[in-house]
């Protein structure tokens, strides 16, 4: 390994791996024991459009620290130019096919679970994720579950999402405001109505919760506040996407880890591998969101439901 260093109980280690022929960079967080014999979950995640796997280190910290969970956080293919001279489909193909390449590196780990592994993204990343899903499908290995972070759609997403088979650990599509960032929930709009109906409970009406996908806004939040703000863009990055912010982040991360710590409940190292002092409660009102911790009152959640 090229570095590492001990964040409590975290292992971080930044690295290079060969990935269909060429060098990316990753941050991979590994919970202190677990390369001792033992087998536990892990996630792959993938960050937006012109973005960096730095962005998503608080959230891969928090779920390595919460949840016994292992996260890889690489850096995915360059977009910008190939979008310029009009290679954007070719860009984007290649971003799947890493992210399956990097999911097949994860599950080789030896301390790695193979059958406990999900997939995420941020916005592109989360189009990235979600065809990646598909094509794993296709060679019978579905992630555990997938976990959208205000996803935007490509052109193929559609289409992918039309061939997508309900996964066991579920997913779950976290949206902030409508905006131009976001194509204006054109991931809610355009792609979840083209999954197969299978995804849906019998007599589930709309897609907030209704059988295995739930989709959640976090009120007043933006596009950027899925990032981490510890890592600073340039002034010309903040002037196009701004900042984020600490209360807005925390509530995409609460919900981040709701739903892997629920994915993993469906499997034998759940008991393991989620400690039940770390768990947030999810109250949804109109299809929003409030994020509440165990500890509080339970008649107050019911209150707000």
């Amino acid at each position: 390994m090229a570095g590492s260093a001990q964040c409590n109980v975290v292992t971080a280690t930044e690295d290079t791996a060969r990935v269909n022929g060429r060098c990316r960079k990753y941050s991979l967080f590994i919970p202190d024991g677990v390369t001792q014999g033992k087998q536990v979950p892990a996630i792959l995640f993938l960050h937006g459009f012109t973005r960096s796997r730095h962005k998503h280190r608080g959230l891969a910290m928090r779920l390595c620290r919460s949840l016994n969970l292992i996260v890889l956080t690489p850096d995915s293919p360059a977009m910008v130019l190939p979008a310029l001279i009009g290679q954007a489909e070719r860009a984007q193909a290649r971003c799947i096919n890493e992210a399956v390449s990097f999911t097949g590196w994860l599950r080789d780990l030896p301390y790695v679970d193979p059958a406990a592994v999900l997939l995420g993204g941020f916005s592109a990343g989360g189009a990235a994720a979600l065809s990646a899903t598909v094509e794993l499908q296709r060679t019978g290995a579905p992630p555990l579950g997938l976990l959208l972070l205000d996803a935007v759609p490509w052109p193929r997403t559609v289409a992918d999402a039309s061939v997508l088979q309900p996964l066991k650990g579920g997913c779950l599509l976290v949206e902030s405001e409508p905006s131009s960032f976001n194509s204006h929930l054109a991931f809610r709009n355009e792609v979840l109505p083209a999954l197969p109906s299978e995804w849906r409970w019998p007599g589930g009406e709309g897609d907030i919760a209704t059988g295995r996908i739930s989709v959640i806004r976090v009120p007043g939040s933006a596009h950027i506040d899925v990032e981490d703000g510890e890592h600073h863009d340039s002034f010309l990055g903040r002037l196009a996407w701004g900042e984020p912010r600490a209360s807005m982040t925390q509530q995409f991360q609460d919900l981040a880890e709701e739903f892997v710590a629920e994915a993993l409940e469906s499997t034998p190292c759940a008991s393991q591998s989620t400690p039940a002092s770390n768990h947030h409660r999810v109250v949804k009102k109109n299809g929003e969101v409030a994020v509440r911790a165990c500890s509080e009152d339970a008649a107050a959640a019911a209150a707000a439901a």
